[in-house]
């Protein structure tokens, strides 16, 4: 494993905080499942299951709203294993995110799991009110994603056949990063959106990282023009997620992403990576990802990008994040997804005339 390199509302009104709705995703249960199944002990598989349920364990002494504990999906009944996937979901939402997609991969023969970020998904006090108070912060974010990256990362060494890694937006970056810090481990690494820094530009940027280390100021609960209220239609139809934040969790989720962006810029990794993204995000800045993009791709021929048009959303592959919704692009990424995770193949794309990036290809365009 690569050693590490290293209340009060306020409303604001810029698009940096859109990228506190980064990802957000609901499901009808909670779902904390321990090891299916007896491994033969001190085979490797029992390694894998005695990490991940004393992982469990330790994240069962928290409180959770529901649908937000950790997750994990065993190939369906009479498909043979063939690997394992780990999924990190995206700032202020839950592992319901993949659990769609972790139903699809089953059925391929991949075994899923899907932890729950640092901080993420403590119960509210009140429907409209969170508690984010366990979201790190730029002073504390290293200690709590290299612990994560341990644990995780611990966990995947013991997982038998392919491993891959992935993540939206903050679980994106987080996907960088315990790649960074495992680089023997993974095979490939799907990369959706990541937060590497916030739509917005340089000002935005700057000005969450300075109101995110001022003392008062940076425990502030944080809702970008009216998604609070939007975030609580969600939430009344079982959205599971945090609607508001404190800025100093921006501010520490940006750092993350920083010091990400520069370790694989320094040293590009040489697996196989797919970076999605989505035209005009206002949650996450695209230049940057370009930056991502265009450092990998200079240093090796592992790695293949695309950016979906402008009308699919930032958070795009779970129907819980748009209930009620004709998700049209769905099913093109699924079939994408599951092709990239089971064989390494790159998404479908075609030029752009907007962007550098080509355009992840859609099949079924209203």
């Amino acid at each position: 494993m690569k050693p590490d390199k290293r209340r009060t509302t306020l409303i604001l009104t810029v698009p940096l905080v859109a990228s506190a709705i980064l990802a957000q995703a609901c499901a009808p249960t909670p779902r904390i499942i321990d090891s299916p199944a007896p491994a033969k002990a001190g085979s490797r598989e029992a390694v894998f299951y005695e990490r991940w349920n004393a992982y469990v364990a330790w994240e069962k002494a928290l409180a959770f709203q529901d649908s937000c504990e950790p997750h994990i999906e065993e190939p369906a009944d009479g498909v043979a294993y063939r690997g394992t996937a780990v999924f990190l979901h995206g700032f202020s939402a839950c592992p319901q995110q993949y659990y769609d997609l972790a139903a699809l991969l089953a059925k391929e023969g991949y075994r899923t799991i899907v932890p729950v970020l640092p901080g993420h998904g403590r119960p509210y006090p009140a429907f409209d009110k969170d508690d984010s108070a366990a979201l790190p912060g730029p002073g504390t974010w290293r200690k709590a994603y290299d612990a994560f990256s341990d644990q995780i990362n611990g966990i995947m060494e013991y997982a038998e056949g392919e491993r891959v890694i992935g993540g939206l937006s903050g679980g994106g970056a987080a996907a960088l990063y315990l790649n960074d810090r495992g680089r023997d481990i993974y095979d490939r690494n799907l990369v959706i959106a990541p937060f590497i820094a916030i739509a917005g530009g340089g000002i935005v940027n700057g000005g969450v990282t300075l109101l995110g280390t001022l003392p008062a100021i940076n425990r502030l609960s944080a809702t970008p023009f009216n998604t609070a209220d939007f975030c609580l239609d969600k939430r009344r139809e079982g959205k599971a997620s945090y609607c508001k934040w404190q800025l100093r969790a921006v501010a520490g989720m940006r750092a993350l992403g920083q010091d990400v962006a520069r370790s694989v810029s320094d040293e590009p990794l040489e697996n196989r990576v797919q970076i999605i993204g989505v035209e005009g995000d206002n949650s996450v800045s695209n230049d940057r990802v370009q930056d991502l993009i265009a450092s990998q791709l200079a240093a090796t021929d592992t790695t293949t990008a695309c950016f979906y048009p402008v009308g699919v959303p930032h958070s795009m592959f779970s129907r819980y994040d748009h209930p009620g919704e004709d998700m049209y692009w769905l099913d093109d990424f699924n079939r994408a997804a599951l092709a990239f995770v089971t064989t390494g193949t790159a998404f479908p794309t075609m030029p752009s005339d907007a962007s550098p990036v080509p355009v992840c290809m859609l099949v079924n365009v209203p």
